[in-house]
């Protein structure tokens, strides 16, 4: 089991604050959010790549907020090697299978980056 209690960070900024998440063994579960709220930050830091400023991670019954990175187990996979960077947001997500484009992008707060380019993305 994995679970995030009270998890806070920022750069000058907060990017997210008292983020508390619990997943069970198996359980699968999708962060979405406006390019730049932190995402990619909560991401690396559950896996041990960036500090928090608050807050506490537990995997399996044993705090980890202070583990290095390689003795967490925890394994973290970035949206550059999934995505074709010469090909914009909407050329990516139609080599999913199509769709109604403009709903999945408004579900995911991101209306309107149709045309961006994959490296022009995150704001964070």
């Amino acid at each position: 089991m994995l679970k995030c209690e009270g998890l806070t960070k920022g750069f000058g900024e907060i990017l997210f604050e008292d983020f508390n998440l619990e997943l069970d063994d198996g359980e699968i579960v999708a962060i979405t959010g406006p390019s730049g709220c932190g995402k990619t930050t909560l991401l690396r830091c559950i896996c041990g790549l960036e500090t928090l400023d608050l807050g506490q991670i537990i995997l399996d019954k044993k705090i980890i907020t202070f583990d290095k990175a390689e003795a967490r187990g925890i394994g973290l996979l970035f949206q550059t090697p999934v995505l074709y960077p010469h090909l914009n947001v909407e050329k990516n997500l139609r080599l999913g299978g199509g769709g109604d484009i403009n709903k999945a992008l408004k579900e995911v707060g991101l209306e309107g980056f149709n045309q961006r380019k994959i490296d022009k993305l995150s704001g964070g």
